[in-house]
Parts: structure tokens; sequence; C-alpha cells
């Protein structure tokens, strides 16, 4: 029985310090644990709010794209329209007839306008194509 509680009392301290250790080592997992799921939340609410915020600047966007409107989108053989905030430009033939001015929406959603130069006539701010008519 001496012998049994000598060994019992050698032994605690092993005992206690290993167990000392693992409950050491619990606490870390726990501490590092925690810190991955609060890093994980954390993440998850930034990516929302980048979410959000690409969503409010695709929303922006299309706004900016309401304040520009063109009614024919480049098309040289239709006459149409750019209207911005402020003013409505029609597309226009040249004097000559030979060219169209043809308003459209920039990058910068504004109206903006090129001269085109038509491959038959412009007539009434459109381009159109040269019909001959044989006489018999």
């Amino acid at each position: 029985m001496k012998y049994l509680l000598l060994i019992l009392l050698i032994s605690l301290p092993v005992v206690q310090a290993n167990l000392l250790q693992d409950t050491t080592n619990i606490f870390k997992n726990y501490i590092s644990l925690t810190g991955q799921v609060i890093s994980r939340i954390t993440q998850t609410f930034t990516d929302d709010s980048d979410l959000k915020l690409d969503l409010e600047r695709m929303q922006e966007k299309s706004e900016i794209k309401k304040n520009c409107e063109d009614s024919d989108f480049l098309e040289y053989n239709v006459s149409g329209y750019c209207k911005s905030k402020l003013t409505t430009n029609h597309d226009f033939c040249s004097k000559d007839n030979q060219m169209v001015m043809e308003y459209y929406c920039n990058e910068a959603n504004e109206c903006a306008s090129s001269w085109y130069l038509c491959e038959g006539r412009c007539s009434e701010g459109a381009c159109v194509d040269v019909v001959t008519i044989a006489v018999n």
C-alpha cells in the first residue's frame, strides 16, 4: 500500500501536468476555432457589403443611362434622336444631302454626334439608297 501511495504521489504531478497541457490545448483549439468562425462571419459580412456596393453601383449606372436616350442606336438608315436631361437632338442631313449628322449616347451618357457619309443620299435625317428608275 505504501508503494501504491508513493506511485500515486509521484505520478499525480505528471497527470496534473498532462491534464493542464490537454486543457491548454483544448482552449487553444477552441480559441483558434472561434477565431476562424468569427473570421468567416466577418468575411461573409464583407462579401455581402461588397455585393451591396456592387448593386448600388449598378443601380447608379442604370440611372445614369436613363439620363441619355438614343432612339435609333447609330442606325444611319433610320432618322432618330438623342435625348438628354437638357436637350433633344434630331438626326439631320447635310446641305448637299450626302451625309447625315447622327446623334447618339456616348460613354459619358451624354448626347454626342458625328457625320456619316451615306452610300446613296440623305433624306430627312437618314441615309437612303438611290433607286434608279428606268424609263422605257
